[in-house]
């Protein structure tokens, strides 16, 4: 059986009420709009660094930026 006490911390607990315990957020990463070539045919994360990315430079891979043929419409 919960004591008063125990059951009210549990639900403040549950609304966010007790922030004392709460691990820190994460922080909020970039997301890039355009990955290097390589990365995106091989299907690995790239930082997006120019003029070589971390992970083409760390596999001695070419780096290759092409810019998008995409085009975007009118928002509805």
């Amino acid at each position: 059986m919960q004591t008063t006490e125990s059951s009210t911390r549990d639900s403040e607990r549950q609304r966010g009420g007790d922030t004392a315990d709460a691990p820190a957020a994460a922080p909020v990463r970039k997301r890039l709009s355009l990955a290097c070539t390589t990365c995106r045919q091989r299907k690995v994360k790239c930082d997006g660094a120019r003029p070589s990315c971390k992970t083409c430079a760390k596999f001695n891979w070419p780096c290759i930026y092409q810019p998008s043929n995409r085009k975007r419409g009118p928002r509805p």
